[in-house]
């Protein structure tokens, strides 16, 4: 069986069905998850305080049944267990969160709760309600009971994110494949963000039915963002690895489906494959860079294994976290707090790689971000081994000098030595950063003002405009570009030359010398002045925006200020040794008419 090399191309016919389904499935995601975002502020705002009134955190199990979450220690100590299901207060069952949370809220004084705990007994509680426990931090979380109600709103701006994305591609990218694959899975996803299961068991439904939509939901959004990246950036699976690769998540979904549905109990069914799937699709991914020439497609894959690795490096810092022996050396609300955001991240970074890909937006800041990114990660860890290494030191020292660990003392040193590193190492890792990942530019930056001090004893004017330019379109991948010395365009490319002189004709220099940005300017939107101490103005550099529209970021321009002056001394030096050397010719010439016009001349050279 022969293997699809692409996702179906989207006829005129085929797109009106597709864009029907999709505003038909927008229109329930934003009336559904209007609905139970409602819902879930009802119970940041209003639940969940209600319930830290009585010294613990309402919450729900797999099963969407209330249960006892977080206990200040008066509850706990009265016998509030974690995990414990709520059955009855003051002896009204409990069928919901939504009718505990607003039986709770409704409460003014002690309440008596029935819980089953999770060894299975039965037991009664009597709680007091208190008043000053909004001020108090959670236990294990750090933060008060309005400011995790605010935390909790990130999966509102997440579902938001997904929303917005969907969208966007559905504007932009209509006929696209791959395009409308990775909008219908953002859109899955954003109702996923914010699904309820407390809403649809108030309303009747079972609670595993409810949860399986959901899960079942969430799936198909994961299948079809997977499915995308396989076939990105143009709707085809370019290499074999591809064509394999996109059957990956649809093995997934069938084993995750077949678990719901009590066909194959396995806990390799659902998070465990995680890691396999990315790593194969990822895997492909490289393989499509690596054939695929320098251009956009090259950076729109860029941009996408970086949202990868992004994503790669917060589930270690989530999975090194939850891992007992690690977080038992954190503070707990440190613990809670750094996972949280690491599987927020995680949630994110593919999807905002691949929407930077889809629409093209500053492709070309790919080098910067990776650049940047690699460099303070690797700055990180650094100043983290630092320290670590300096504080077990010191108290092993203190362990076998002193006789005991140095406690804060130990810490503090490390801390200092750590302050002290900082310098250096950020310098020598941004140094390594700028060489691994930003090369065209550093050569840039370093190797064209030696290539020019070499040149301007030997080549014209125009062959330095030449190499100039090159450079210019090698380093910046600027489309277009054009060079001006005095009142003359010596060299230009990417543009006609008509065009360049009209726009030449419509140009008005400027009275100050500065690097410039004309955003306005469609053609040319960057000006360089090309002067140097002692030369004065020579001319200036004009470069068009790169092939995705973007101008050029800070180090772009930064570079471009610092290769102006041996440029322009370059330019001046070759354009006074060409005008000496003609003027040398131009008298030789003189010389050779006259002495053939006088024959003594002749007599005497003849002669001599």
């Amino acid at each position: 069986m022969e293997l699809p090399k692409g996702l179906p191309l989207i006829g005129a016919r085929r797109a009106r069905w597709i864009h029907a389904a999709y505003w038909v499935l927008l229109g329930i995601v934003l009336l559904y998850g209007t609905l139970c975002e409602a819902v879930e502020l009802l119970n940041n705002f209003r639940d969940q305080p209600a319930s830290a009134h009585y010294a613990f955190l309402m919450s729900t199990n797999e099963e969407a049944q209330p249960i006892v979450g977080t206990a200040w220690p008066e509850a706990a100590a009265v016998g509030a267990i974690e995990g414990s299901r709520i059955e009855a207060i003051d002896g009204v069952r409990i069928s919901g969160a939504l009718q505990l949370g607003s039986l709770l809220a409704r409460r003014s004084g002690p309440i008596t709760l029935q819980l089953a705990t999770p060894d299975g007994h039965q037991t009664s509680i009597r709680l007091s309600r208190l008043a000053d426990i909004s001020a108090r931090p959670i236990p294990g979380i750090g933060l008060t009971t309005f400011g995790r109600s605010l935390f909790q709103l990130r999966h509102l701006v997440i579902a938001l994110f997904f929303l917005s994305t969907s969208i966007l591609l559905k504007q932009r990218r209509p006929r696209d494949p791959e395009a409308m694959l990775l909008a219908f899975g953002f859109l899955l996803l954003c109702y996923n963000q914010v699904s309820n299961t407390d809403l649809s068991v108030d309303a009747g439904m079972s609670s595993g039915l409810a949860i399986w939509i959901d899960e079942s939901i969430d799936v198909i959004g994961f299948w079809a963002m997977l499915v995308g990246i396989c076939a990105f950036p143009d709707g085809r699976f370019a290499t074999r690895w591809a064509r394999l690769a996109w059957m990956v998540p649809t093995i997934y979904v069938l084993a995750n489906m077949a678990s719901r549905f009590a066909l194959w109990q396995s806990e390799l069914s659902a998070a465990a494959l995680d890691i396999p799937i990315f790593t194969v699709i990822s895997i492909a991914l490289l393989f499509r860079y690596r054939a695929t020439p320098s251009g956009m497609q090259r950076q729109q894959i860029k941009w996408a294994l970086l949202g990868g690795a992004v994503m790669v490096m917060s589930a270690a810092v989530h999975t090194v976290v939850a891992e007992p022996a690690i977080a038992s050396r954190l503070a707990p609300d440190a613990a809670y707090m750094i996972g949280r955001l690491a599987e927020n991240v995680l949630t994110v970074a593919f999807p905002v790689g691949l929407i930077v890909s889809v629409l093209r937006y500053r492709l070309y800041d790919a080098d910067t971000v990776i650049s940047r990114s690699a460099g303070y990660a690797v700055l990180t860890a650094s100043l983290v081994a630092v320290f670590a290494c300096t504080e077990q030191l010191t108290s092993s020292l203190g362990q076998d000098v002193l006789g005991n660990r140095l406690g804060d003392l130990a810490g503090g040193l490390g801390a200092a030595v750590a302050a002290v590193m900082i310098a250096p190492l950020h310098s020598r890792i941004g140094a390594w950063a700028e060489r691994r990942f930003r090369k065209a530019l550093l050569h840039l930056r370093h190797d064209l003002p030696l290539l020019v001090a070499d040149l301007r004893e030997t080549a014209t004017v125009a062959e330095l405009g030449d190499a100039i330019l090159k450079r210019c379109e090698r380093a910046l991948h600027a489309q277009s570009g054009a060079l001006l010395i005095g009142e003359h365009l010596i060299d230009h490319y990417g543009i006609e030359g008509n065009a360049a002189h009209d726009w030449l004709n419509g140009w008005v220099a400027p009275v100050d010398h500065h690097l410039a940005m004309h955003r306005d300017d469609p053609l040319f939107p960057l000006h360089l002045p090309l002067a140097a101490d002692g030369v004065g103005l020579v001319g200036w550099l004009f470069l068009g925006p790169r092939p995705d529209g973007s101008l050029y970021g800070r180090d772009e321009r930064t570079a471009l200020a610092e290769i102006a002056d041996p440029i322009a001394r370059a330019l001046a030096i070759s354009g006074r040794r060409i005008a000496y050397q003609a003027s040398v010719a131009a008298r030789f010439d003189r010389l050779e008419k006259w002495a053939a016009a006088d024959p003594r001349f002749g007599r005497e050279f003849g002669s001599a």
